[in-house]
């Protein structure tokens, strides 16, 4: 299924332009996970915990089919990023216990992916209909527009005040959430929400920054 929605929303990937078979795909994808498993022994049991919580959350939404649904598919974008994102903290953090901060950095991040990653499907909305995968944008296409629209300048505000930025970045930020919802409200087309897309991503990817920026 996942071929056949990649032939229409990206033609470029290995499978639908034959650069890889299904096979080589498969061996690929469940030779991954014990390397990974392995190499995440030197981080520590929770980097270890951060792997195996990935490893099975792959399975889940490639295999059983959670990614047929949009709750599902956003529970599993959440525990994704989440497993990245902790994996990586405890590295950084070298420490047995992290830091309030961090804790509370990585539950904000939770709440913004489960509520805003959809924003990835708009631009999909073709290949997801054309294998009936149900997401947010097809199952509510108004409310989940809603979410986005309101969600990231909301989550702009919220941040910028939590994490107590000085005054010019708060602007700066809450304009970035700004213009991303603006253009989420304004284009439609799949070329442009790809665009659009892009640019939730360099907002999240300030998300992510503002911690270091108070």
């Amino acid at each position: 299924r996942s071929v056949t929605e990649d032939a229409i929303n990206r033609p470029w990937r290995p499978l639908p332009s034959n650069r890889l078979t299904d096979r080589q795909a498969r061996h690929l994808r469940y030779a991954l996970p014990p390397v990974c498993l392995f190499f995440s022994i030197a981080g520590g049991r929770d980097v270890v915990l951060a792997s195996t919580v990935l490893s099975i959350a792959f399975v889940l939404y490639d295999d059983f089919g959670l990614t047929g649904h949009w709750f599902g598919k956003n529970i599993m974008n959440c525990i994704g990023y989440l497993g990245f994102e902790y994996g990586a903290t405890e590295i950084m953090a070298n420490s047995t216990m992290l830091r309030p901060e961090a804790r509370l950095s990585l539950l904000m991040s939770g709440l913004i992916i489960l509520t805003t990653v959809h924003a990835q499907d708009f631009s999909d909305v073709e290949g997801d209909k054309a294998i009936g995968r149900i997401t947010l944008p097809l199952y509510a296409p108004l409310f989940s527009r809603f979410l986005v629209c309101i969600g990231v300048p909301m989550w702009s505000i919220i941040l910028s005040i939590m994490w107590d930025i000085s005054p010019e970045k708060r602007v700066l930020f809450i304009y970035l959430g700004m213009s991303v919802a603006w253009r989420f409200y304004s284009y439609k087309t799949a070329s442009r929400e790809a665009t659009s897309y892009v640019f939730y991503n360099i907002w999240l990817f300030a998300v992510h920054a503002l911690p270091a920026c108070n």
